[in-house]
C-alpha cells in the first residue's frame, strides 16, 4: 500500500483506482479495509474514553484494528 500520499483525498483517489482495477491481492484488499478499521477502532476507544472513563491504550485500538480486519476478510 503507497503511503506516500499528500492528502486524504489522493488515498481516496488511490483506493478507488485499485478497486475499479479488479486488483485483488492481498495487499489490495488490506488497503482497502485498514482506513475504516482504523477509523473505526480510534472512534470506539474514543467513546469508550469519554463516556466510559477508559483510559487509552493503543493496544486496545491496535486490538480492534486487527479484530476488524479479521471478521471483514471472510
Amino acid at each position: 500500500m503507497d503511503t506516500q500520499f499528500s492528502s486524504l483525498e489522493e488515498m481516496w483517489e488511490d483506493r478507488r483506482k485499485t478497486k475499479r482495477s479488479g486488483n485483488s491481492s492481498v495487499l489490495a484488499k488490506v488497503g482497502r479495509s485498514l482506513v475504516p478499521a482504523v477509523s473505526w477502532a480510534l472512534w470506539l476507544t474514543h467513546n469508550a474514553s469519554i463516556f466510559r472513563g477508559q483510559q487509552r491504550y493503543m493496544e486496545n485500538t491496535w486490538g480492534y484494528v486487527v479484530g476488524f480486519m479479521k471478521a471483514w476478510e471472510r
